[in-house]
């Protein structure tokens, strides 16, 4: 028998193993039955070990319910056995957070005490458990007799919870609420956070925070309001005993957004915090170039000194994405400091997935896109939407969408 040389079948070996980590995507299946609510029907964040875990809305039990599950084994399994809301309403906009020793937290919006209030659970290790009483019954941590949604869900490095969200109280307005656990109770972060006009004052649209730990250990939020003329984006930060403007003018006027192009709408803001003490910040910015109807992706970056844009353009006309029907920011940082970014477009009579790493100052799409068709640009069976982003500590991108008119959550990752 003729004999394989030694050192060719070792070759063989070792290009075979760089082969299933080369620069492409690979799906890692899908959640089916998945509710599609409005924005925020679902959220991906990634642990400490690097595994991707997903809180979604499912209805599966015969009624809208909250479901965590993690990807173990090439399978996404389901952590505590069943759902985490479990209480006979209609729960969504689920928040999730890891914890740096590997304990999931999530925050969403539930009805069942007549109106929406916001839940909190965080799992023991056996069962999903309330943070306090009534943290996930009757008024929840909310409490505020008004609906309380989108909750924003945040834990600083010692796992201490954090949650904002937008209360619509019995006048119509719409203010950003915001509390933490101190190790006893849900209390106010500064007084009035949660009551009144909370953070927004003045506010007569707030919605959509986004909540991050910035570069300090304390809270930094952002969110949309169309208080004044078209809707900008605004935000302010935890200085450790009270709420500060995250540089001139970023909680008055036209806010963060102010550089955008006048009368737009500036929505949908999502803040990400760097390890090397950067903040970002995208949203979507929606407004007329020439005689045309424009969607583009807007981003800015905060180095201590001041916002500007992490690109060249990334704040301006077609910003960030270059196109005029894109929505949905998502980021994400790898443990090297690029920047990632994702958005959904309807471009060429197709809408897709597309997701960048910036390079300096250009970016450069990672590898070929999920496309599905759509004809004539108008939103159809299996138009990808909503994307989420997360990076796992060896650089593995995980990206998810939701596919409309399906009710399913699509999740592919990039080996890098």
């Amino acid at each position: 028998m003729r004999r394989f040389p030694f050192f060719i079948l070792i070759t063989i070996l070792l290009l075979a193993g760089c082969g299933q980590r080369s620069n492409s995507w690979e799906e890692i299946g899908d959640l089916a039955n998945a509710v599609i609510p409005p924005r925020g029907s679902f959220d991906l964040t990634v642990g400490p070990d690097g595994t991707p875990y997903i809180a979604y809305v499912s209805e599966r039990s015969g009624n809208a319910e909250i479901y965590v599950v993690r990807f173990v084994e090439d399978e996404w399994v389901t952590v505590g056995g069943g759902n985490v809301s479990n209480s006979g309403g209609t729960s969504v906009l689920p928040s999730l957070a890891i914890s740096e020793d590997g304990i999931p937290f999530v925050a969403w919006a539930d009805n069942s005490s007549g109106s929406p209030q916001i839940f909190v659970r965080f799992y023991d290790g056996f069962a999903w458990a309330e943070i306090g009483t009534d943290s996930a019954t009757s008024e929840g941590i909310s409490a505020s007799g008004g609906d309380s949604l989108w909750p924003a869900l945040a834990l600083d490095s010692a796992g201490t919870p954090y949650v904002a969200w937008t209360d619509t109280g019995a006048s119509g307005f719409s203010s950003i609420f915001i509390r933490y656990w101190d190790g006893s109770q849900w209390a106010e972060l500064g007084a009035g956070s949660a009551t009144g006009n909370g953070l927004s004052s003045g506010a007569t649209e707030a919605k959509h925070p986004s909540l991050v730990i910035g570069p300090e250990g304390q809270p930094w939020l952002v969110w949309d309001d169309g208080a004044g003329l078209g809707t900008s984006v605004y935000g302010q930060r935890w200085d450790g005993s009270g709420w500060q403007e995250i540089g001139a003018g970023s909680n008055s006027g036209e806010g963060l957004s102010a550089a955008a192009m006048s009368g737009s709408d500036n929505v949908n803001p999502v803040l990400l915090a760097g390890p090397n003490g950067t903040v970002y910040l995208a949203w979507n910015n929606q407004g007329i170039i020439g005689t045309a109807t424009s969607q583009s992706i807007y981003a800015l970056q905060f180095d201590g000194n001041g916002w500007r844009e992490v690109s060249s353009g990334s704040a301006a006309e077609y910003g960030l994405s270059g196109n005029t029907s894109d929505w949905a920011p998502a980021m994400a940082l790898d443990n090297d400091g690029r920047l990632y970014a994702a958005w959904a477009t309807l471009d060429d009579n197709a809408g897709y997935v597309n997701i960048q790493r910036r390079d300096g100052d250009s970016w450069r799409t990672l590898g070929e896109t999920p496309r599905f068709g759509v004809p004539d640009k108008v939103p159809a069976i299996g138009e990808p939407s909503l994307p989420q982003l997360a990076i796992a500590g060896d650089g593995t991108v995980y990206l998810a969408w939701l596919v409309a008119g399906t009710d399913s959550i699509k999740i592919q990752r990039y080996l890098p």
